[in-house]
């Protein structure tokens, strides 16, 4: 499986999975990323992006970041991460949600999986965005630490 397939189906399972606790705790926790990113060539730009951890969202598991963008139906986007903590790094394209899940359908969405430390993401590409416009979106940068998982029976 490629590793574009692996994120879209990681991305569509905790879409659909957790559609209902995404519903109740999608948008009052959500924290805008650090820097939001800056678009050319576009009079309309794109939505503000956001990202969540566990601490903000009990759907998103130990050790993932999710990310997403307020901007129905836009395509293009991308992400890239480091984690400074163990030099992982990753860069994945975003995904729309499935229509159907409450508050975050039709949203481009992507899900980051990666050990505890300090996470430098950004967000960039050549966007589509939901007035239909092509614009070239300059990297918004976000800094996230990822805590580690609580230890059982502490």
């Amino acid at each position: 499986m490629t590793k574009s397939a692996r994120t879209l189906r990681m991305l569509s399972a905790a879409a659909l999975g957790g559609a209902a606790a995404f519903a109740g705790s999608g948008l009052a926790s959500a924290e805008p990323i650090d820097i939001q990113p800056t678009t050319l060539a576009c009079g309309s730009g794109i939505g503000e992006v956001f990202s969540q951890t566990t601490a903000e969202n009990p759907v998103v598991e130990d050790g993932q970041i999710f990310y997403y963008i307020m901007d129905k139906g836009a395509t293009g986007a991308q992400l890239a991460y480091v984690n400074l903590a163990t030099g992982q790094v990753g860069v994945s394209p975003f995904a729309l949600a499935p229509a159907d899940t409450p508050w975050i359908g039709d949203l481009p969405v992507n899900l980051v999986q990666t050990t505890p430390g300090t996470v430098v993401s950004a967000v960039f590409g050549l966007v589509q965005n939901t007035e239909g416009e092509t614009c070239v979106v300059l990297p918004g940068i976000d800094v996230t630490d990822l805590p580690a998982a609580p230890v059982e029976g502490d």
